[in-house]
């Protein structure tokens, strides 16, 4: 029986396995709707990985590798030629440089074999740093969207407590005028509302930075 390893089959079919290898993008970055129901969420996340420049580039790295390997690998696969170069078999010479002619093509086989496995790792490791980027910016725009929510209610909140120390403050005006309110009331609670104020400001600038911080994932 002939145990000598079909190279020509092992490379075509490693050949076949890489040229179907794509950057994943119809792979869910991550199961949003599982742990948060929101079409908002979803656009955004959505609009991230397709826009974000640095997934972007990635994405490009991976393409560039896939197209290297074919490059380098896809014309390069030899057809094997059994072929003997004399036609007259009984010559030791002509047997020799046959052996020979057979010998380097299964050599080179092997050589172009270990070097498409290795480079088909290579592209397949790239997709793995891809899809990883894919997940780990899904989870940026989510906690990015998160945060704003929670600051929207955050300055919600301040809003409310601010008009209710203005009602106050007006309440105790009115009582000082009347002569039944103290002067250190009247301080203290305008005092508290120039806090709340400023509270609120700082709130609204944070809610602005996260506003900026999530454009900057998605691209825009």
């Amino acid at each position: 029986n002939d145990t000598t390893p079909n190279f020509q089959q092992q490379a075509l079919s490693e050949r076949e396995h890489a040229a179907s290898w794509s950057a994943p993008e119809t792979v869910p970055a991550l199961a949003l709707n599982g742990l948060i129901n929101s079409e908002e969420l979803d656009a955004l996340v959505g609009e991230a990985l397709q826009a974000n420049p640095n997934l972007q580039q990635t994405m490009l790295s991976v393409q560039i590798y896939e197209a290297q390997w074919r490059q380098a690998f896809g014309a390069q696969l030899p057809q094997l030629d059994l072929g003997f170069s004399g036609s007259n078999t009984e010559n030791t010479g002509s047997n020799f440089n046959s052996s020979l002619t057979v010998s380097w093509q299964l050599d080179l086989w092997q050589s172009l074999s270990d070097r498409s496995r290795a480079a088909g790792m290579d592209v397949q490791q790239q997709q793995q740093l891809y899809q990883a980027a894919r997940d780990t910016l899904a989870a940026q725009v989510m906690t990015a969207w998160l945060g704003l929510t929670a600051q929207q209610q955050t300055i919600a909140i301040q809003k409310k407590r601010i008009a209710a120390l203005a009602s106050n403050e007006q309440f105790i005006i009115q009582r000082y005028r009347n002569g039944t309110g103290s002067l250190d009331d009247l301080t203290s609670a305008r005092s508290l509302l120039a806090s709340e104020k400023a509270s609120l400001a700082e709130f609204e600038e944070s809610l602005l930075q996260q506003q900026r911080a999530l454009r900057t994932l998605l691209g825009r």
